[in-house]
């Protein structure tokens, strides 16, 4: 990955951004799973 604390650290909006995508590919999950795939 390469990815530095520093830098989430230093750009809370890069972890936000992070946080958001966890979330979104979460619910993308679980719409799967509630199809059945």
């Amino acid at each position: 990955m390469g990815r530095r604390l520093s830098a989430y650290e230093d750009n809370d909006d890069a972890t936000w951004r992070e946080a958001a995508y966890v979330v979104a590919l979460d619910r993308v999950t679980d719409a799967h799973e509630a199809r059945g795939f």
